[in-house]
């Protein structure tokens, strides 16, 4: 970190959290392929052998209903940074707070689109947030991302202009 970052921490910032469409055309891909090969396997590998259809077939049907639990619980609503604290506002399902912790590990930074974890939380969050959902924001969500909290608070206005002056 360097000593700008440590002295001027980012600011406060409020992005929203939605359902990411792409995510979703992402997992039906997923899924279409995945039964293609399965299609595949059983009328071309098999062979004759079709005991092993049911089960797999179930599988894939539960790993189907998995995918799609999983997105419609993916959070929506409002990721905070009030300068010391990560919190996530939810405004689908419970409406409540959930401290998310100080600290938010980037697990894939693709420019527009990031994946972060907050391992603090209880139980751990991860969320997929996308440039598209609050453009403007963007810029201050990902300085805060990839700022550390400041454990003395903000730096005053005229000890800056102190620190400036050689």
């Amino acid at each position: 970190m360097s000593a700008g970052t440590a002295r001027y921490p980012a600011p406060p910032v409020t992005f929203p959290v939605r359902r990411s469409g792409r995510m979703a055309g992402a997992l039906l891909a997923l899924h279409a392929a995945s039964l293609v090969v399965l299609s595949a396997w059983l009328f071309l590998g098999a062979g004759a052998a079709r005991a092993p259809a049911g089960p797999a077939l179930l599988a894939w049907a539960a790993a189907a209903v998995l995918t799609v639990r999983f997105w419609r619980r993916q959070p929506v609503g409002e990721l905070v940074w009030d300068g010391a604290c990560w919190q996530l506002q939810r405004s689908v399902g419970p409406p409540a707070e959930q401290a998310l912790g100080p600290d938010v590990a980037v697990q894939l930074d693709l420019q527009r689109q990031m994946v972060l974890a907050f391992a603090c939380a209880r139980p751990a969050v991860w969320l997929y947030v996308e440039c598209r959902h609050g453009p403007e924001r963007w810029p201050d969500v990902r300085r805060a991302v990839y700022s550390r909290p400041s454990a003395a608070g903000p730096v005053p206005a005229d000890r800056r202009q102190a620190e400036r002056t050689p």
